[in-house]
């Protein structure tokens, strides 16, 4: 008999052993949520840092579009005093850009004479009123 009480101790003690309590289980599940919750808040960082990239990548290539349309003009053409002209909507992946492009905003390369064919250019890029990307450049004519 006394045999018999001590096997239903013992097997008492295992079963509790085995098991998890119920402050057990809250705490794993407390520390389950902090560890979610951190990489929630670290793939959301990398989710906007990926979607800015890809924002400025696209703003060059926006910017270079309308670089490569001015430079196929005569550089004589081309307004010689400061001059920006009306924003055009670039459309670049599924995004649109509004792209500026303003003439001799330095006048130092925009000489008054007709003979010089020499004409500062600058393009402005941007994406929701935010200036994105800014691109200068000095066009002549090469004889």
């Amino acid at each position: 008999m006394f045999m018999d009480r001590t096997n239903k101790i013992t097997c008492t003690q295992v079963q509790r052993e085995q098991a998890f309590s119920l402050i057990e289980m809250l705490v794993s599940i407390s520390i389950l949520g902090f560890v979610l919750s951190a990489f929630h808040t670290s793939l959301t960082q990398a989710s906007n840092s990926i979607k800015n990239a890809e924002i400025k990548s696209e703003a060059q290539i926006a910017g270079q579009q309308i670089l490569d349309v001015v430079r196929l003009s005569n550089p004589a053409t081309l307004p010689s005093s400061t001059t920006s002209t009306a924003a055009q909507n670039i459309v670049v992946g599924n995004t649109t850009y509004q792209v500026t492009v303003t003439y001799c905003r330095n006048l130092t390369y925009c000489p008054p004479t007709t003979t010089n064919d020499t004409r500062h250019v600058a393009v402005d890029v941007r994406y929701n009123n935010q200036l994105i990307f800014e691109v200068e450049s000095v066009f002549t004519k090469l004889n």
